[in-house]
């Protein structure tokens, strides 16, 4: 039997030099005991500026670490990591986790098998039944009320949770749908799971344990304002 092939993306930037290495750590060791039935890579994908020595910091990183690269994006942005790698990709299956591994690991190979099911794309989400969701009354109540009063009236979404970084895609499918996405830094995840509704693409969200971490590079009061704007241009934009 043939083993299916997974990249997995770590966005980053200079920010996350006290993340990454602690997080590539587990991330590799989970990997090597959990997925032998699959052929994956681990991508640590920095963006932005090349502060703090964080550039040579990932290159010594890939090489303490069999089948773990890194691919640098001078651009800014979550989104323009993602969109660099997964277009470029070579494997069957692309993803991406937050470097703060709020997302239990536990679930990456439920959330890889949907795509083995004939999924084209499959996703974590922190608002499924099954989910256990930690994190603080604001941010809970900000995210649903965006995710289940907001992009539910106005995009008609039927996805309940657009912002987990927990998110993997046929590569095929990726090839597709990247042109068609603006957005380079947090509104990406709606922008993509959005187009692959719009277009009749198949979706799985898959329950997760979620546990927020303090350390975010969000800012939040802006990000809301953006993502509110960002949702009415999506709109009415044809796709």
């Amino acid at each position: 039997m043939i083993k299916k092939s997974v990249d997995l993306v770590i966005p980053i930037y200079y920010r996350n030099y006290d993340e990454i290495g602690v997080s590539l750590k587990k991330i590799h060791n989970f990997f090597i005991d959990n997925l032998k039935n699959y052929n994956w890579n681990i991508i640590i994908g920095l963006n932005g500026p090349n502060k703090n020595n964080i550039f040579n910091f990932c290159k010594k990183l890939t090489s303490m670490y069999p089948r773990v690269s890194f691919k640098y994006t001078l651009t800014v942005g979550r989104g323009a990591t993602l969109n660099d790698c997964w277009i470029n990709s070579s494997s069957d299956y692309v993803s991406y986790m937050d470097v703060d591994l709020s997302t239990d690991l536990r679930f990456f190979h439920l959330m890889i098998k949907k795509l083995d099911e004939g999924y084209d794309m499959s996703v974590g989400s922190r608002y499924l039944p099954q989910s256990k969701n930690q994190r603080s009354f604001f941010r809970y109540f900000i995210s649903k009320v965006y995710n289940h009063i907001l992009l539910r009236m106005l995009l008609d979404v039927k996805f309940t949770d657009s912002q987990c970084g927990f998110k993997s895609m046929k590569t095929s499918v990726a090839k597709k749908i990247i042109p068609l996405v603006k957005d380079i830094n947090w509104f990406w995840d709606t922008e993509i799971l959005y187009i692959c509704q719009k277009k009749g693409y198949t979706l799985k969200e898959i329950p997760i344990v979620w546990n927020e971490k303090p350390n975010s590079g969000v800012k939040f009061i802006k990000t809301i304002l953006d993502f509110v704007l960002k949702s009415f241009e999506l709109k009415f934009r044809e796709i």
